[in-house]
């Protein structure tokens, strides 16, 4: 917990100064949920092209995917023929208020991403392109969400997927991951943790991040120093406590339902959908080992797990934010991506 008090106090010294975003012209589309939140969707319009629903990791938002044009799976699939749509979730970037600017509903849990909000994203995009099927890419959290959507979904209109950095469990060694899951309890006490003021005082430390909380994030020498301070500055959102309660079911070094009831990797056993899983080798958040217990979570036989190392010829040992940030990750990350759902063109009639 020594990390917890620095951090804080980091964050009490500074004030966060905003940085203009990737300057983008893209249409924002708002959609309601069940339970009464708010998502928001840009949109990179193809029509008539295979639909690609993107979505961002915990404390993130859109901008995960589309920090500049050099740092962007979004343009990258959109100029490669997909009809793209980069979401926020509740309470993040776009969706960190509802359009009436009102706060957005407290309380929700990791659940209700998956239950509600992809959802809800689904149906509007469906509904929008008049397609039955979508295809979707999730970077760590955004992965996981997926995995409470498909095991609580029969009928999804899920295509394909490709997961990015995704666990579902926690037992590989990570100082990170064993602070947040065994501090959740303490830590979900905090209704909304300020992490963007966290991340942009982490921003103006370099090489020098007390507690090598830069290494612990990514793999510095995978990200150009003035692409780092931008997506510190631009790419966090507040994490909130039902975030971290949740987390504090997954003691047994498990992802479990809020309730306690569900545990996610053996609810995925009847899903049999084409998906691609990526991993980092140098990733101190979801070691390949945890993304590798979601591979073998589901029954597909149409399943690929890829490691991001140097042994197998990329030109890193990719860590967490780097596996969509990195100096390479366009053309070693973003291709085989496009790649595997490019495979969906050539299956249709």
């Amino acid at each position: 917990m020594r990390t917890l008090p620095l951090l804080l106090l980091m964050a009490c010294s500074v004030r966060r100064t905003h940085v203009a975003p990737h300057a983008s012209e893209r249409p924002v589309h708002r959609v309601r949920t069940a339970d009464g939140a708010e998502v928001a969707l840009q949109h990179y319009a193809n029509p008539g092209a295979p639909v690609v629903v993107l979505c961002h990791g915990i404390s993130s938002n859109h901008h995960f995917w589309d920090l500049d044009p050099e740092h962007s799976l979004a343009v990258y699939l959109h100029d490669n023929g997909f009809d793209v749509w980069n979401m926020d979730l509740r309470g993040h970037g776009l969706a960190t208020r509802q359009s009436t600017g009102k706060r957005q509903p407290r309380g929700w849990t990791v659940d209700d991403y998956g239950l509600y909000d992809l959802p809800a994203a689904f149906s509007y995009v469906t509904e929008q392109t008049g397609t039955s099927q979508l295809n979707y890419v999730g970077h760590s959290l955004g992965g996981m969400v997926l995995a409470i959507h498909l095991s609580q979904t029969p009928d999804s209109p899920i295509e394909r997927a490709v997961v990015v950095g995704s666990p579902l469990s926690f037992h590989a060694p990570s100082s990170l991951t064993k602070m947040l899951v065994g501090n959740a309890r303490r830590l979900s006490l905090i209704r909304r943790w300020p992490t963007p003021v966290l991340a942009t005082s982490l921003s103006w430390f370099g090489t020098h991040a007390p507690l090598a909380a830069d290494v612990m994030l990514f793999q510095p020498d995978n990200m150009d120093r003035p692409v780092q301070r931008r997506m510190l500055n631009t790419i966090v959102s507040p994490m909130v406590g039902g975030e971290l309660r949740q987390f504090h079911q997954s003691t047994d070094g498990w992802f479990h339902s809020a309730d306690g009831t569900i545990r996610y990797d053996t609810a995925l056993s009847n899903v049999d959908i084409p998906m691609l899983f990526i991993a980092g080798r140098g990733d101190h958040v979801a070691p390949p080992d945890s993304v590798r217990t979601y591979y073998d979570a589901i029954r597909s036989q149409d399943k690929t797990f890829i490691v991001a190392s140097r042994v197998n010829g990329f030109s890193a040992d990719y860590g967490h934010l780097d596996l969509g940030l990195g100096d390479h990750a366009a053309t070693e990350i973003y291709p085989r991506i496009g790649a595997f759902l490019e495979q969906i063109t050539q299956e249709q009639p």
